[in-house]
């Protein structure tokens, strides 16, 4: 996910896919618009973009519901 300067979340784009292409979309739809993250900082502690990522395991999900 890309992330602009100001921790709203920009673009999203999963690597490895769900088999229902409405999941992927979804998916990508609650990160969007129900997030925000702590923007990246450079040298000078000045917010900039960045990218977040991180790993979801269906199997993972399945056991808590």
């Amino acid at each position: 996910m890309q992330v602009g300067a100001n921790g709203q979340p920009t673009n999203c784009e999963l690597v490895d896919k769900f088999r229902k292409n409405y999941v992927n979309s979804k998916l990508c739809e609650v990160l969007m618009d129900h997030h925000t993250f702590e923007p990246a900082r450079d040298d000078e502690n000045a917010p900039v973009p960045g990218v977040y990522r991180s790993s979801l395991s269906y199997m993972d999900l399945r056991e808590k519901f």
